[in-house]
């Protein structure tokens, strides 16, 4: 762990696709291999560094299901739910969706507990895998913490569009995928340079026959 912390701790970890890979795909095994590692991260959640603090929350989103870490997560997140940044936000909502399907009831009553922290876009990933009644219920008590009440969070929510409330993620893929369909095909390329051999060889024929003409 001190080398990872370390990365962090040199800022050599400053977005949410890196966070998330070591997280998920290297704390998130260390955290089974080695039971000492959740109290590491349950020091990053009161770090300066947002991306150790969304690090603390996210390396538990494959394992909070299981429910065999609950109160480590609740530990954690109550702190993180804290700090308004973006990712930070995401990042708690996100293990917390997934520690719902484990304890529904702790999951409830902390986001009840914590209105006033969560924004609307970190409590929409809280609450994304829980049953519609419950979701509705939640999202709108939600609305009556937050400043100005449901005339300035329906105002907000008008003015957004449908592709500012996309998280990062699904923009990224979205540039993918126009990317690849700018990209011709190897028929294609092989017609284009037909085309072009053909548009050379046509243009000696096209000079002599204009030269005829005169």
């Amino acid at each position: 762990m001190p080398k990872i912390e370390n990365l962090f701790d040199r800022n050599m970890i400053y977005d949410w696709g890196t966070c998330d890979t070591i997280s998920g795909g290297v704390i998130h095994e260390m955290i089974k291999q080695d039971a000492n590692v959740v109290q590491h991260l349950k020091a990053w959640k009161s770090a300066t560094n947002p991306w150790k603090q969304r690090a603390a929350c996210v390396s538990f989103v494959k394992l909070a299901r299981h429910g065999k870490f609950n109160d480590d997560i609740i530990d954690i997140c109550a702190t993180t739910v804290q700090n308004p940044y973006r990712f930070v936000q995401l990042g708690t909502g996100w293990v917390l969706r997934e520690l719902w399907l484990a304890d529904p009831k702790v999951t409830v009553g902390f986001i009840k507990s914590n209105y006033k922290y969560f924004s609307r876009e970190g409590l929409r990933y809280a609450l994304e895998k829980m049953d519609s009644k419950t979701k509705q219920l939640l999202s709108d008590e939600h609305l009556q913490h937050v400043p100005g009440g449901r005339k300035s969070t329906a105002k907000a929510t008008k003015k957004s569009t449908k592709k500012e409330e996309e998280d990062e993620e699904d923009e990224l893929s979205d540039d993918v995928d126009d990317f690849e369909e700018e990209l011709p095909t190897p028929k294609q390329r092989g017609k284009s340079k037909r085309t072009d051999q053909g548009d050379a060889v046509d243009a000696p024929k096209a000079k002599r026959a204009d030269r005829r003409s005169k």
